[in-house]
């Protein structure tokens, strides 16, 4: 099954290579996780035994055996303490290994964003790759926190219900699989309205934070130019896209949830009129019939718990393509291949020789530009606004690679350079000042 979103990378994945490339990502928290899965199992087996040892109590019961009745409240009673502490362990170690797993994503994703090339930056909006670092990473710990013990826990509860209902008995679990098909149908129906309206939900909140940021950086321009209402209304119609979205969400939501509730009202009906006449003519005991009853529910309970949980789980997919779409892209100012050491005392002599160079296809800022700097000289470089002055200083510490021609600085081509080592020897002043935070010192 496959579900499909947009990545940063303008392309789309599947559910399951966002789950592959995120165990990847997650190999070494592969035994804690294990053993959160372990624990997990242990806590499902406990509590999937507990409709077995009320239907030998209920038999016991009607049979007049106290004693067997005793024995299964004394074991119903062990399993209960079994399945709690192994439930503790299991909620524990599932958040930790998320918690963990969410840290390690954040320095990755970061460190691999502060590396990416000046273009990139230049052309994605500040607001959009804060909302990556705080708005997509506040869905994975949102899903970590409230969605991943659900998702696990049910799916095991599903495949042990199922397999314990043949067990108590054959025919009333087949006449209960007979509304799957409607369940399975109902449930790729939601699924295909909601993972639309969930990827534009995850869309549009990026371009509401977007919207904010543009507005308060530019607060100043707003102002000087009275722009103050046509910059309100833009971000109406932002903000009105990200509504309209929730509201999809919601209708999907709400027309899937009774549904569910309806089927499983139909499912217990289907099994007292079954299940009633077979203890009628004595081909399966009361008990068979309560312990059914009890894994019939629990049959619908996750998925119930499943549809819950399924907007974060949405959230979280959506959040690992676009946080996956920033470290699948490459800097377009790439390493060396075979990089050459700068000299230790280096002359500082710097060339261009026939540099051409354009932001944009087809827009020429510079054009076969040759321009020599001997150790030691000074150079001023003067023209209107475009010229391509800053440019120049860009193409000095390899922030861009020219189009053609090439800039050495000691007679080595910048490209192989290592980036580190010519940007420690290359000092560049930019126009605009920026203060970090912290103290003084």
């Amino acid at each position: 099954m496959y579900a499909r979103f947009g990545s940063g990378a303008d392309r789309t994945e599947s559910t399951t290579e966002l789950l592959g490339k995120a165990a990847r990502y997650g190999k070494h928290l592969r035994w804690p996780a294990i053993g959160a899965l372990a624990a997990t199992i242990v806590a499902t087996a406990a509590r999937l035994a507990g409709p077995l040892i009320v239907r030998s109590g209920v038999d016991a019961a009607v049979g007049g055996d106290r004693s067997g009745v005793l024995r299964s409240a004394a074991a119903f009673i062990g399993f209960l303490v079994v399945q709690y502490g192994s439930q503790l362990v299991s909620q524990y170690w599932v958040s930790g290994v998320g918690e963990r797993f969410l840290k390690d994503l954040r320095v990755v994703v970061f460190r691999h964003l502060v590396h990416l090339d000046i273009d990139y930056f230049s052309r994605a909006k500040s607001g959009v790759l804060v909302s990556r670092m705080t708005s997509d990473i506040e869905a994975l710990t949102q899903f970590v926190k409230e969605g991943a013990v659900n998702i696990v826990t049910s799916a095991l509860m599903v495949a042990g219900v199922t397999i314990a209902m043949f067990l108590v008995d054959v025919t009333l679990a087949l006449t209960l699989l007979a509304l799957m098909p409607i369940l399975i149908g109902v449930s790729l129906i939601f699924r295909r309205f909601a993972d639309r309206a969930y990827q534009q939900v995850r869309e549009n909140i990026g371009q509401v934070l977007g919207s904010i940021q543009e507005g308060i950086s530019g607060v100043r321009v707003v102002q000087a130019y009275t722009q103050e209402d046509r910059q309100a209304s833009e971000f109406g119609r932002v903000n009105e896209r990200y509504y309209e979205a929730n509201l999809a969400a919601a209708r999907a939501i709400s027309t899937y949830f009774p549904a569910v509730d309806f089927l499983r009202t139909v499912g217990t009906a289907l099994i007292l009129v079954v299940g009633g006449g077979r203890v009628i003519d004595g081909e399966m005991t009361f008990g068979s019939l309560v312990a059914f009853l009890l894994y019939l529910n629990w049959f619908f309970e996750p998925i119930v718990q499943l549809s819950n949980v399924y907007n974060l789980l949405q959230a979280a997919l959506a959040a690992l393509s676009k946080l996956f779409g920033i470290l699948d892209r490459d800097s377009a100012v790439g390493p060396a291949d075979d990089p050459v050491a700068l000299r230790s005392d280096p002359e500082g002599a710097m060339v261009f020789e026939g540099v051409s160079f354009g932001y944009d296809k087809g827009v020429p800022v510079l054009d076969d530009v040759g321009l020599t700097v001997a150790p030691g000289e000074r150079i001023a470089i003067v023209g209107e606004t475009g010229a391509g002055k800053s440019t120049l200083a860009k193409l000095a510490v390899r922030f861009y690679d020219p189009t053609s021609g090439s800039v050495s600085i000691d007679g080595v081509d910048l490209r192989r350079l290592e980036v580190e080592a010519l940007r420690r020897a290359v000092v560049l002043v930019p126009q605009e000042g920026h203060l970090f935070s912290g103290s003084l010192r």
